[in-house]
């Protein structure tokens, strides 16, 4: 399994960020301060439940990180102000969502994500 996109809203300096990947290297450069390691943060949100107020760009009330698979499916994580949310996205466009699960996402979640 790899990433295909990567997808950001509202996450610390990401107002609204998308970064497809080609399934080899890759290599996040730029300016200090221009959001690479949140990126990396983000990652650890949707694949470790890493978790912290600071996430949140400032002036919003949510996040949005959402991954795509190389086999299709897509998993989008919401998360702040009483949202904590996952939707799971099937390759054939069918959806499962998992509402209010705790800080840990759900194991079949977990098992989507290895």
């Amino acid at each position: 399994m790899y990433l295909t996109k990567i997808e950001l809203e509202n996450f610390q300096s990401h107002k609204s960020t998308i970064i497809n990947l080609d399934g080899g290297f890759v290599c996040i450069a730029g300016r200090t301060r221009s959001g690479k390691s949140s990126v990396l943060r983000a990652l650890n949100f949707m694949f470790n439940d890493v978790w912290s107020d600071s996430f949140i760009r400032t002036g919003e009330k949510s996040v949005k990180v959402s991954v795509t698979l190389d086999n299709g499916i897509k998993v989008i994580r919401e998360k702040g102000n009483g949202l904590n949310k996952i939707t799971v996205i099937n390759p054939d466009g069918t959806p499962k969502e998992f509402n209010n699960f705790g800080i840990q996402a759900p194991v079949e979640v977990k098992n989507i994500l290895g």
